[in-house]
């Protein structure tokens, strides 16, 4: 092709000394104004602002699983179909996450957990409800590998009689049944052990006496 050749021909240029020194001296002018041409941006505090979001009372739940009150009775159903109390499954610290099957936040946040919970320490108990029929949970269970116990809401207290209608939502539940904090659509990169963790100390001393 006409532009290979080209190419192929072209020899650079011999640049003079005198040139090259002005160049550099023009260069030297520019750099200070190219970095002022906008004000420099406030190094960030990512950490800090999720610790804001942590003790920020705007973000816990109102209602029946508002924190500072006893965990509510709720009948749920396991994967066996056996029926039990909300409340005899925490035992110790423990996490419940009310979940959507149909949420891809959600699937993102059970993919994160997945991971976490080989990791967490023998206290904190992790426990997932879904509001769905016990065929469809067990199916959904086993599709998506689910790594701790799931139970179903198959009467939808939660979603018809409580309003619950963001995803993922996370209650933290003390050894005494007590709400330590509740959180409604959490977002996975936020929720991680550590902010439960958190979220868990600040809520217990909250509750003491």
């Amino acid at each position: 092709m006409m532009w290979e050749a080209s190419c192929r021909n072209w020899k650079p240029k011999r640049v003079s000394p005198e040139f090259r020194a002005i160049g550099l001296i023009l260069l030297a002018a520019l750099v200070p104004l190219l970095g002022c041409s906008r004000e420099a941006e406030p190094p960030r505090e990512p950490e800090a602002a999720l610790e804001a979001l942590d003790a920020d009372p705007a973000e816990d739940i109102t209602g029946p699983l508002r924190r500072g009150i006893p965990l509510p009775s709720v009948i749920l159903t396991g994967l066996d179909g056996a029926e039990s109390d909300i409340r005899d499954l925490v035992r110790d610290r423990s996490l419940i996450f009310f979940i959507s099957t149909s949420c891809e936040v959600c699937k993102a946040f059970v993919a994160d957990w997945r991971g976490y919970a080989p990791h967490l320490p023998p206290d904190l108990h992790l426990v997932a409800v879904v509001d769905e029929s016990l065929e469809f949970g067990r199916a959904w269970a086993e599709e998506n590998d689910f790594p701790f116990p799931l139970y179903l809401d198959t009467r939808s207290v939660f979603s018809q009689e409580w309003g619950m209608d963001a995803f993922p939502t996370v209650a933290g539940v003390t050894p005494e049944k007590w709400i330590a904090f509740a959180r409604r659509g959490i977002a996975p990169d936020y929720f991680t052990p550590a902010r439960a963790e958190t979220l868990l100390a600040r809520g217990s001393r909250l509750l003491e006496p």
